[in-house]
């Protein structure tokens, strides 16, 4: 596709008034939250020393998410999904305000500071199953992977905004303007979740146990054809190949004896692949969404391989860079297709389990190869994990054709009718 059509498609996609305001609303936020997950840390530092006590808040923040993000789901298909996230966002705002107000006079202390963050935990648990469900409705399906990957651009630019204006903050005027930074900026998107309309009416289930609706959402991803294996397949690059991101530091210390310099040439590199690869995504549909995320998370498993055996620093940064775009590639493909395959009535649990997988997993991957790191070096540990899922990756390549005729069958609309789809002959 030439570049003039490619931004013709991101540009078709923006032009859907709802989804065009929410885009906007949605990028200024996300600069505050990662503005405050800035603030978070450095105070954290600044109390304590301690660099346990930094993750433990950063702890505090993702564990009540991870927990109640399947609950989330099961309220995102229960309620209507744009009033789920004003409240949700109306309380977030109170907590950052919340932090700033304490901070401004000195009584954020390290126990407040703990609660506080838990408790934004815990609303974005509830929060994000609506966040990503909801983006289906604000354009037409052919513009979806468009949709998808214009969000990807939005969260990967906000991840290295966010911190460089924390910095300048905290720097010149001082950190409680960090957390009044993030409050205002929930307030332009609950400004725009306030004048979105989605394109159609979000078919509502009532009723029913909660744990049974959320085992519901479970059968539906196991027992798809395509869903199924590509869950399993996703699953494992978050824990074998993903982790790449969080282990940074070490590679940059422990591989490359490299300082803070070392360090943010490597996250640039990573983020800048990122927003390369969504801006490449964006130009338009591709019709075999799980071919080309087979495709870009074999790219990730070479990558890995070529990171691990890199010899020089540059080298590294290089295969960094590549490695972020294949991730993106990979991500945007997958939310594509469980935003397309799961039925309107499901969406919400599926997209939450698929969130939870894809935070969880880094996190304990990194635990898994780092500890692997510290005991046969850093290099063996992400080869060991990218060889070990290439070895997954080619089971799954082996029913490409399977998964790619189930999904060109469409979600159903009834809950009883989505358990086993399966392709047409």
């Amino acid at each position: 596709m030439s570049a003039a059509g490619g931004l013709g498609a991101i540009g078709a996609a923006l032009r859907e008034p709802s989804f065009g305001i929410y885009v906007a609303g949605n990028a200024v936020s996300l600069v505050g939250n990662w503005l405050q997950r800035t603030a978070v840390g450095w105070l954290a530092w600044e109390l304590t020393g301690s660099a346990t006590w930094v993750g433990a808040v950063a702890l505090a923040d993702l564990a009540p998410a991870l927990l109640i993000g399947p609950f989330g789901g099961v309220l995102a298909d229960r309620r209507e999904r744009r009033r789920i996230m004003l409240i949700t966002q109306t309380l977030l705002t109170a907590t950052a305000l919340l932090m700033w107000l304490m901070a401004a006079l000195g009584t954020l202390g390290l126990p407040a500071l703990l609660a506080l963050v838990t408790v934004q935990g815990v609303l974005t648990g509830l929060n994000q199953p609506a966040r990503l469900a909801l983006v289906p409705s604000l354009v037409p399906p052919h513009l979806l992977p468009t949709a998808v990957a214009v969000n990807s651009i939005v969260f990967n630019g906000a991840r290295f905004v966010g911190p460089a204006v924390a910095g300048l903050l905290i720097a010149g005027v001082g950190l409680p303007a960090a957390f009044l930074a993030n409050a205002l900026s929930y307030l332009a998107f609950i400004a725009a979740l306030l004048v979105v309309r989605p394109l159609e009416a979000q078919p509502r289930r009532r009723g029913g146990a909660v744990l049974g609706e959320l085992v519901e959402g479970v059968r539906f991803i196991a027992r798809h054809v395509a869903l199924g294996p590509l869950f399993l397949l996703l699953a494992g690059a978050s824990l074998l190949v993903r982790p790449v991101g969080e282990l940074l530091p070490a590679l940059a210390g422990q591989v490359f004896a490299g300082g803070v310099e070392a360090l943010a040439g490597l996250s640039s590199a990573l983020g800048l692949g990122a927003v390369m690869g969504g801006l490449w995504l964006a130009r338009g549909a591709r019709d075999d969404q799980a071919r080309l995320m087979l495709l870009a998370l074999l790219w990730v498993a070479a990558l890995v391989l070529a990171l691990a055996a890199a010899p020089v620093l540059p080298a590294a940064i290089a295969a960094v860079a590549l490695l972020g775009a294949a991730l993106t590639a990979a991500g945007v493909s997958a939310q594509t297709i469980m935003q397309l395959a799961a039925p309107p009535l499901l969406r919400g649990r599926v997209m939450s389990l698929y969130g939870v997988m894809f935070r969880a997993g880094p996190a304990l991957g990194a635990l898994v190869l780092g500890g692997l790191g510290d005991l046969l070096g850093l290099r063996v540990a992400l080869a060991a994990g990218a060889l070990t899922f290439a070895a997954a990756w080619l089971l799954a390549w082996r029913r490409r054709v399977q998964i790619a005729a189930a999904l060109r069958v469409p979600p159903s609309g009834r809950v009883e009718d989505v358990d086993t789809p399966r392709p047409t002959p």
